[in-house]
């Protein structure tokens, strides 16, 4: 009887030192809430941007990170200093968002095709878009410059 009191209480002595250290750092030990604050992508990761020239045409690409979303409003292209207005950006969702109010947005990801036959091949490309993470955290607007 003596041993099994003795290696119940071994058992117990040595159960912290067996849970991974993140655990500790994740649970509180006398509720049932986490104690650490969500970790959030940073922005590159959180909206993988890409291009690529096919021909007449450029194609931009956003990879949207799951629990996060891009402003529609927010996504900008300049060619050579002169706003141009994408025909194909999606109508996005409707959203109900903390600082902006009623918006719209674009989860997953975003694709969009610029013609740039009659653009000089030395013309700035700006892109400039701004999302959110939906646990809280929105990032500052963020600009990619392309070279034609």
């Amino acid at each position: 009887m003596n041993l099994k009191v003795l290696s119940f209480t071994a058992a117990i002595c040595l159960l912290p030192t067996l849970l991974p250290a993140q655990a500790a750092n994740v649970l509180s030990l006398f509720s049932n809430k986490t104690t650490s604050q969500p970790q959030f992508l940073p922005a590159a990761d959180a909206f993988s941007f890409s291009h690529i020239q096919q021909k007449d045409k450029l194609n931009i690409f956003w990879q949207i990170a799951d629990g996060y979303y891009l402003y529609k409003d927010k996504v900008r292209i300049t060619i050579a200093g002169h706003q141009y207005n994408a025909p194909d950006l999606p109508q996005g969702v409707e959203y109900q968002d903390e600082y902006f109010g009623e918006v719209k947005i674009i989860k997953n990801q975003l694709v969009l095709s610029i013609p740039i036959q009659n653009i000089a091949s030395t013309a700035n490309i700006q892109i400039q878009y701004q999302g959110c993470a939906s646990a809280g955290l929105c990032y500052p607007p963020m600009t990619q410059s392309i070279i034609r």
